[in-house]
């Protein structure tokens, strides 16, 4: 497709070529893998814009808006973008059941140490596979079914125990923020810690109130973002919270 770009003084003409390459899951669906774009440089246009997107239209052009990807430049260049593949549903993605259902496992032991351990099992599939493993083990089904999730509240305090002890030796924690901050007594709570802010700022949206935190005398949106909290220092024993704020950005991935 021919776009336009602009180098540091001529409007530029451009071919810019997307290849898609696709993959194959467990489960013999095709996934998109890569992208692969050749992005080749044809001529210079014009100093002046009006001049260049005529010369373009007449060359063919149909998008006549500058494309932010060709800015600054003015030689062929080519990029791939990679995609991950899709998480399996249902399905072992290793070890020696790999390929079959969970569904169709009757292997209590194994899919119980899966369960545990495969950090690439989505959560519909953990609950597909709980589910099967309750199923199969129906004359424990309480206590196991309290064992499961005893496992799991004691593998949740462990990621806070060790994202604490991140912070005392880093002076920070990345943390996903899912919720605004109390604005009460300017708490957040993410991923088992409270964080306490110097600042929250009332915000009101169709006749409700939230809090944002401010940084640097502004209110910064920071729910459902990935946000890197520099702690100040930690709270006293008997305090709500658990650290102090002194600064915070939101981490761009």
């Amino acid at each position: 497709m021919l776009r336009i770009g602009k180098a540091d003084l001529y409007f530029t003409l451009w071919d810019v070529t997307n290849t898609n390459q696709y993959g194959t899951d467990l489960n013999g669906n095709s996934y998109l893998q890569y992208i692969h774009t050749n992005y080749t440089y044809y001529q210079n246009l014009s100093m002046d814009e009006s001049k260049a997107v005529q010369k373009a239209k007449d060359k063919g052009v149909t998008n006549l808006e500058p494309d932010e990807e060709l800015r600054g430049r003015n030689r062929s260049w080519k990029s791939t973008k990679t995609f991950d593949e899709p998480k399996v549903e249902n399905v072992f993605t290793f070890g020696k059941y790999s390929g079959e259902l969970f569904n169709e496992n009757e292997d209590v032991d194994y899919m119980d140490w899966y369960y545990r351990n495969d950090s690439f099992v989505s959560e519909g599939s953990k609950e597909t596979m709980k589910n099967r493993i309750l199923e199969l083990d129906s004359e424990k089904y309480v206590w196991y079914n309290d064992e499961l999730m005893e496992r799991e509240l004691m593998e949740t305090l462990m990621e806070v125990d060790n994202k604490k002890e991140f912070i005392k030796t880093n002076g920070y924690v990345d943390v996903f923020v899912d919720r605004n901050p109390d604005g009460y007594d300017k708490t957040l709570y993410s991923e088992g810690i409270w964080f306490r802010f110097d600042e929250v700022k009332e915000n009101w949206y169709n006749g409700y109130s939230y809090f944002l935190p401010v940084l640097d005398g502004k209110a910064k949106r920071i729910k459902n973002k990935n946000v890197r909290m520099f702690i100040r220092k930690e709270a006293g024993e008997n305090s709500p919270f658990d650290y102090e704020v002194d600064r915070f950005e939101i981490i761009k991935k």
